[in-house]
Parts: C-alpha cells; structure tokens; sequence
C-alpha cells in the first residue's frame, strides 16, 4: 500500500500524489491524505475533498458527530459511488493527463465504463470513442466543464452531488460547454 503524503486540505495535492503513486505503484493499492474539511462548507465544496481522491482509496478524517446531516448524505453517496463504480476507478486503465497542471483531467476505465474527473473548468476533456457508458465527474468548484465529444451522447442524465436526478442537458457531437452541478456528475452513453 502507498499514501499521499500529508497535505490536509489541499485537494489538488491530494489529487496529484494519487496520480502520481498510481503511475508509479506498480498496481498496489494507494491511499489518499486523510480528507478534512469545514463543517461550514457546502456540500458541494466539501466533496471536492473527496472527488480530488476518487481514484485512489480515500481516506476521510472527519469527527462524524460534528459533521452536518447534509454533509453526512453527500458522503454517503460518494462512498456508494465508489463501491458501484471500484472497477473504473481502482482497477481498470488509468490515464492521469496533464501532470505539468496537476493533473486536472482524470480518466479510469473498466470492461463497461469510463469514468472522467474533470478538475478545472478552462480545461477541456474528450470523451473518447463511443461504446461504453461515460460519467463525468464535475470537481471544478463550478457548475460547468468543457467536453469534447466524438459522437451525438443518448441516455443523458446529470446528478447532484448527493446523487439526485438533476436537469440534464442537451449534448451533441464535437465541443459542448456543459452544466452539471457543482460536485455532481453526467451519465451517457
């Protein structure tokens, strides 16, 4: 097992040292810094914590007494995610892009799905060829991501970060400036 080294709080560090220890891990298991935020931050922002450490096996170190219900759902959710969806996220093909911006697009990729975290909102993430299911991760601390799609999506659904149907939007071929919640994420075939 590999652990990022301590970065309380800076999810983008988080967010890199997985990368990087994933990269370089030889297939062992890696762990992230322990995750801890405010309790005053939204939910939203708070999973940010924990979307910067989906492809690795994250860690939280949160009081959960302390923790507000709401905070309390949202990482429910996350870990639900994860666990559903460990086979794209731990074991599958991982392609970290960019590290010269600490890797601000993420994708894992199993037998029946890709999964891509997307990081920055000025940074543009294909989606690659068409054939499986695709979810978008939207950590950006925005409510929108710019994908790059090489094919007309069908079954468009969106999600809010507890992982409640949102509005889905309209997607079509090529460039497509798109909306989905802060810290929530896009499915489509």
């Amino acid at each position: 097992m590999f652990r990022v080294a301590d970065c309380c709080g800076v999810f983008a560090a988080n967010r890199a040292g997985i990368a990087s220890l994933r990269l370089t891990s030889g297939g062992n298991a890696v762990h992230s810094d322990m995750l801890a935020w405010h309790p005053s931050e939204t939910p939203e922002q708070a999973s940010r914590q924990i979307l910067n450490a989906i492809f690795g096996t994250v860690q939280y170190s949160m009081m959960l007494r302390t923790v507000p219900e709401a905070h309390k759902r949202m990482m429910a959710h996350w870990i639900r995610f994860s666990r559903e969806h460990e086979e794209a996220l731990q074991h599958g093909a991982f392609r970290p892009h960019h590290p010269e911006h600490q890797y601000p697009v993420i994708e894992g990729e199993g037998a029946a799905e890709r999964i891509i975290g997307v990081y920055t909102d000025t940074m543009l993430a294909a989606c690659g060829p068409k054939g499986k299911r695709i979810i978008v991760l939207n950590a950006t601390g925005s409510d929108h991501v710019l994908l790059d799609l090489a094919f007309a999506p069908e079954d468009v659904k969106a999600f809010d970060t507890y992982g409640n149907p949102a509005p889905a939007p309209t997607l079509a071929a090529g460039l497509n400036s798109v909306r989905i919640p802060e810290g929530g994420y896009l499915s489509f075939r």
